[in-house]
């Protein structure tokens, strides 16, 4: 048997006289494991908030992973164009064309991520929330800043190696082919 009561001061300071009252009724009846309501809410959330933080710090390393997985392979598959940008200059390509030739080809690389892994990751989500109780379906908030941010990492990722593929020296890049 539960037996909760609403008292206008500490709840524990009238805990001696509701067991006396108890007792009076029926001294048989044991009264053990007397909590506020807030303790008690406190026990029954503290494993779900301990758990949101978990999970709140796991997506924002899987964020930073992927940003820096992103970054990586643009960056790479920039940097492998290196010495074809060097001939291009050194046939008379300008910098805004050779900066805009990579960024395209960084844009393409990146287009072609988010393209297939919005609908995976938006698939997925139904499905996890179909699975797990009381899990929100879709927050496009967080959705669309993730994908702001790995979006943001692919410029970038073009962006720099892009900026230093300007400045190569069209004589080592002819001597390289």
């Amino acid at each position: 048997m539960t037996l909760y009561i609403r008292t206008k001061s500490d709840p524990m300071s009238a805990a001696a006289s509701l067991k006396a009252k108890v007792h009076d009724v029926d001294r048989n009846q044991p009264v053990y494991d007397v909590k506020s309501m807030e303790e008690l809410r406190g026990e029954e959330t503290s494993g779900v908030h301990a758990s949101a933080d978990m999970m709140s710090m796991f997506a924002v390393i899987a964020l930073v992973l992927a940003a820096t997985g992103v970054y990586a392979v643009i960056s790479y598959s920039v940097v492998q164009r290196t010495h074809e940008v060097g001939v291009r200059i050194a046939l008379g390509a300008s910098s805004g064309d050779v900066l805009r030739l990579t960024l395209r080809r960084a844009f393409y690389l990146a287009g072609i991520g988010l393209a297939i892994g919005l609908p995976a990751a938006i698939a997925l989500m139904r499905l996890m929330s179909s699975l797990l109780f009381n899990v929100v379906a879709l927050d496009w908030t967080v959705f669309a800043f993730y994908t702001l941010v790995l979006a943001f990492s692919a410029a970038l990722a073009g962006y720099i190696p892009a900026r230093r593929a300007t400045k190569v020296d069209p004589l080592d890049a002819l001597r390289h082919e």
